[in-house]
């Protein structure tokens, strides 16, 4: 009995604190997919940019604090998983996550999930996976950069993802100021 109590004792505060770390992590992932599909349904709605491809790969990004950004652009280049990239592997250069609206392709990497099947299916369904480095280094693709392609930012208020602003530009985040949004009730 004394050793059940000091077992006890000993590891469910651990317990407790895994049981509250996940419950952050599972907090963070759903408000970063709501804000992800957010910006992919306001994407969509733009006739112009989102009629000139039928593939996008979506990037999520920390401004500050406050501010969480969702960068949308045409793909242009296909993807090119390595042996690394296989099915139940996690590496930012590849895409975890995935959805289809209105016939077009959304793709971005999430680090809390893995490569599956159905990702390679409906990547290999929309021809974009080059696969010739899938056994290994075989050979470096041609890569192409468009300066001119336009995408789209978006900048989300955490605590209130209904508040924010977007932004239709060629150039990468990063490299304009960000816009000012309101956050914080006053």
């Amino acid at each position: 009995m004394k050793k059940l109590t000091l077992l006890l004792v000993l590891f469910f505060p651990s317990f407790l604190y895994h049981l509250n770390c996940q419950s952050i992590i599972d907090r963070e992932k759903n408000e970063n997919l709501a804000i992800i599909r957010m910006a992919i349904n306001d994407f969509a709605k733009l006739d112009k940019l989102s009629s000139e491809d039928s593939v996008f790969s979506v990037d999520i990004f920390s401004i500050n604090d406050d501010i969480i950004g969702v960068s949308i652009i045409g793909a242009i280049n296909k993807l090119v998983p390595t042996p690394e990239n296989g099915l139940g592997s996690s590496q930012p250069n590849f895409p975890t996550q995935f959805c289809v609206v209105n016939s077009k392709l959304f793709y971005w990497y999430d680090s809390t999930e893995k490569v599956n099947l159905d990702l390679i299916k409906v990547l290999s369904a929309f021809h974009q996976i080059d696969s010739v480095n899938v056994n290994g280094i075989e050979s470096i693709p041609e890569v192409l950069i468009d300066d001119s392609k336009e995408g789209v930012d978006y900048f989300f208020c955490r605590k209130n993802i209904a508040k924010y602003k977007k932004i239709v530009t060629n150039r990468g985040k990063g490299y304009y100021k960000p816009p000012k949004i309101k956050c914080k009730n006053r």
